[in-house]
């Protein structure tokens, strides 16, 4: 499991992973109970957020990974899909599938089911342009999303929450 620290300490992650394992043992190896949700843990990455804990399958993971491989000039982007349950994101799945330019993409995520986006930036930054912020900010506020991603390496991704978005000096939650 690969972790990607940002908002908690690594003292309480320890205490998660912990209780984790102790679900795995009482209920079964490779397998967590959460809440009403039940899933293997053995194949996810996770990456903590200040808002939520946002875990990506090994699965998609890897798709994202060869999706970035296989366009390295062209950013492309799609709809996350997957499970909530409070606090918690599981992501497990991505739709609707563009392939733009290199440094824009056209996304159709509107459905319910969508927790969030995720695009590439093939020049690797990790910051989002004027563009990504309006882009989030009518997710956020029209469509309820969790969630925005940027992808900018093999198995680098920068998640943004709404209360990272400001546009003209204005903070939107």
């Amino acid at each position: 499991m690969k972790s990607f620290k940002r908002g908690r300490c690594w003292e309480y992650q320890r205490h998660e992973i912990f209780l984790i394992v102790i679900l795995c043992l009482l209920f079964g190896a490779g397998t967590a109970i959460v809440g009403e949700m039940t899933f293997g843990i053995s194949d996810y990455i996770m990456f903590p957020s200040s808002e939520y804990d946002v875990t990506i399958s090994d699965e998609l993971m890897s798709t994202l990974n060869d999706m970035y491989l296989e366009n390295p000039d062209k950013e492309f982007g799609g709809c996350l899909n997957g499970i909530q349950h409070k606090n918690n994101i599981l992501l497990t799945d991505i739709t609707n599938v563009e392939l733009g330019t290199r440094n824009r993409v056209e996304l159709r995520c509107k459905n319910e089911t969508d927790l969030g986006t995720i695009h590439s930036h093939p020049s690797s930054s990790p910051y989002a342009s004027s563009q990504d912020l309006a882009t989030f900010h009518l997710f956020f506020n029209e469509y309820n999303h969790r969630i925005e991603m940027v992808m900018i390496g093999v198995d680098r991704i920068k998640v943004f929450e709404a209360g990272d978005i400001r546009l003209k000096g204005k903070l939107y939650k």
